[in-house]
């Protein structure tokens, strides 16, 4: 990818809180690369342009690891996890709060729900869910690397053919891909009940996320659904009142945030129009952050009452032009 298309994830990222290392910077790179390369030929996905690549699929993957304390607290830098909580990046959480007004601090907790019956010096599990061209697991494990190890489920060979080879290409550790459906892969043994999160990403509505992500979570595990706009959301539930999730106990989160980015970054091929560029080739200085793109959240976690012998649903997820 251009250093141009670098540096913008690099100062996008440090903006709500993370800073990607030289190494991590360079496997973005090399994923943007081969996404793009195999998208020539392959229907991966539908956003092609590095500055897409980098804003929709990217930062939008890395979100969760701020805005979802439990991710946060993998890092070990203590992002998403004071007491402030995602206030200052932008995040709102619709849920329980402290003052009756259904809004949180933009962090979901769940009192450690995630920590419990974790040995806390061994990775955590992550089962990404409908994974397509790897979003958003191959990010997170980019970030993560050794903290977390991560399972792809897709249920179209070409995209798990493409997913394990660009944990070949990328060297990273710890991952499998699987081509089977969510309701057929959640009826193995070797997934059932093992993970600590289970995420997706424009994959189906809320209530069938939350069905077919169930039975992959151990006790205490999170279930993190990417979504767009927060108005979608609140029509999918209101339009399924009673279904999984609404009952006491499993209260789904609903995080509303905004990726910010520039709005038409001008490049000349090596850096970012108007900013000095570093002796490692990326840009360091702010730049203007002047678009927006409103994302949700939508977290639950699953507690021990929760019917662990419930089966995924008998149906195929939809595909979303989000892909």
């Amino acid at each position: 990818m251009e250093k141009s298309s670098i540096s913008l994830l690099y100062r996008c990222a440090k903006d709500i809180g993370l800073e990607l290392d030289q190494s991590q910077l360079g496997a973005f790179s090399a994923f943007g690369d081969l996404l793009i390369e195999r998208g020539k030929y392959m229907n991966l996905t539908s956003i092609k342009d590095e500055y897409g690549i980098v804003v929709k699929h990217f930062l939008d993957s890395l979100s969760p690891a701020v805005h979802v304390r439990e991710l946060a607290r993998l890092l070990g830098e203590g992002s998403g996890d004071s007491g402030d909580g995602g206030g200052d990046r932008g995040g709102c959480e619709y849920g329980d709060s402290d003052d009756g007004s259904g809004w949180g601090d933009g962090v979901s907790d769940f009192g450690g729900g995630s920590d419990r019956g974790r040995d806390s010096s061994s990775p955590a599990a992550l089962i990404d869910i409908g994974a397509g061209a790897g979003f958003p697991g191959i990010p997170l494990k980019i970030l993560y690397s050794d903290k977390l190890d991560v399972t792809f489920i897709d249920s179209v060979g070409k995209k798990v053919n493409f997913i394990n080879e660009a944990i070949s290409v990328l060297g990273l550790s710890d991952c499998a891909a699987h081509h089977a459906r969510a309701e057929d892969a959640a009826r193995d043994a070797g997934l059932r009940g093992r993970f600590d999160f289970a995420a997706s990403r424009a994959v189906a509505d809320i209530h069938k996320i939350y069905d077919y992500s169930m039975p992959f979570l151990r006790d205490g595990g999170i279930m993190i659904a990417m979504k767009g706009r927060r108005k979608t959301v609140e029509k999918e539930l209101a339009a399924t009142s009673g279904k999984p999730g609404q009952g006491r106990g499993h209260p789904f989160r609903i995080i509303q945030f905004e990726l910010s980015a520039p709005s038409q970054p001008e490049t000349n091929g090596d850096s970012i129009a108007g900013d000095s560029i570093a002796g490692d080739g990326i840009v360091k200085e702010s730049i203007a952050l002047d678009a927006s793109y409103e994302r949700t959240l939508v977290v639950a976690t699953k507690n021990s009452h929760h019917a662990i012998g419930r089966q995924a649903p008998h149906h195929k997820p939809k595909n979303s032009k989000a892909r």
